[in-house]
């Protein structure tokens, strides 16, 4: 990042040196003058051309290209500082993710290596274990081997008497000779192989040198990254802790503002459930009755008796007589008056707790209907 901020600063300054020499070189350059100024100018005043042009660049100011220069260079500053602004944001967030994935990524190559390291370690040690131990016990062979030989050599030097050799004796030496033979042969291949041992656990004590090098490196190479990790999320988490403080703080200034008026629609809220739970048991135990079959038979009875008599009359007399059914009976006006009374009801508790439409109940409107009257003899039989 500041590699490239530093080559933008360079290319900055270039460009406006260059401005500069180019503000420089067209102000050098002979300034246009009008053909009818000019003309004028020489038909008032006697004037030779060159005296003419020679005042004609002595009367333009000295600082008025510099200053004009000056305004749009100062533009053009603003306009490339605004752009350099942005370019910086985007390149910013660009390099965030990717030093993110690219942390992530050299991280887990470096636990994979520390890992594999350890166990190439581990391995060495537990051959050289092995190795040191195969060495103990061939040195301790070998020694019991020198001890067998000078005791053998001691005996043959201070041998005094001459034993008659019976053929027993010559298989008994040739058989020794033949055995310190193949021992010899043994004692020489341990030897080389005792060679071959130490030169590997030589090397393997060098490995494990090199070994022990590259994992100190690789951690001390680890704890700078995490200890700029752990600044840059401590830098994260602040901000985190400073947008909760502000959350927190207009949430306070909402409870004081709004929580009263929560409170009291919660309570009306409350009351009204109350009530519709009770309209709603009352509505249960009405359907309950008007289902009763007893009542729809005593119904059917009295309107049956009713027709019957109906019929008596009119046969009786043919003067026309107003229709029956517009006259209220008993039962008609008994149910106009519940219809009125509960209608009332629904009107006075609407008016003072709200509709029964709210959206926050779950109390169904086919329930709220008003109950229609049919005076109609027939249309109630036709209903029993």
């Amino acid at each position: 990042m500041s590699s490239s901020s530093d080559d933008a600063a360079i290319d900055a300054d270039e460009f406006w040196e260059e401005s500069q020499d180019e503000a420089s070189v067209r102000a050098d350059s002979p300034i246009k003058v009008s053909t009818d100024y000019r003309r004028g100018a020489t038909i008032r005043t006697n004037v030779s051309p060159s005296k003419f042009m020679f005042k004609q660049l002595t009367s333009i100011p000295e600082d008025f290209f510099k200053q004009r220069m000056e305004m749009s260079i100062h533009k053009l500053r603003q306009e490339n500082d605004e752009q350099i602004k942005s370019v910086k944001l985007v390149v910013r967030n660009k390099t965030r993710k990717e030093l993110k994935s690219a942390v992530d990524e050299i991280r887990a190559q470096f636990e994979k290596e520390v890992f594999l390291i350890k166990q190439e370690h581990d391995k060495m040690k537990e051959e050289i274990s092995k190795k040191n131990k195969e060495i103990m016990l061939i040195a301790e062979y070998m020694i019991d081997q020198e001890t067998m030989i000078t005791q053998n050599r001691l005996q043959t030097l201070f041998k005094v008497e001459e034993v008659d050799k019976t053929a027993e004796i010559f298989a008994e030496e040739k058989q020794l000779k033949k055995d310190l033979g193949v021992l010899k042969v043994q004692i020489d291949a341990m030897k080389e192989a005792i060679k071959d041992y130490t030169n590997d656990t030589v090397q393997s004590a060098s490995k494990v040198k090199e070994l022990d090098q590259e994992i100190a490196f690789i951690l001390s190479r680890n704890r700078q990254e995490l200890k700029e990790l752990e600044v840059y999320l401590e830098g994260r988490v602040t901000k985190a802790i400073e947008e909760r403080d502000k959350i927190r703080e207009e949430f306070e200034t909402y409870k004081k503002s709004g929580w009263k008026e929560l409170e009291d629609k919660e309570v009306s809220c409350k009351r009204q459930r109350d009530i519709i739970i009770t309209l709603q048991s009352e509505l249960k135990k009405a359907k309950s009755i008007l289902n009763n079959p007893r009542l729809k038979l005593r119904v059917h009875e009295r309107l049956k008796d009713y027709l019957d008599e109906y019929e008596r009359e009119s046969n009786e007399s043919p003067v026309t007589l107003p229709n029956r059914s517009a006259i209220p009976s008993r039962r008609s006006r008994t149910i106009e008056k519940r219809s009125a009374f509960t209608s009332k009801t629904n009107y006075d508790y609407s008016a003072k707790h709200g509709s029964f439409n709210d959206n926050s109940t779950d109390f169904p409107k086919s329930q709220l209907k008003k109950p229609v009257t049919n005076d109609t003899h027939r249309s109630r039989l036709s209903e029993s």
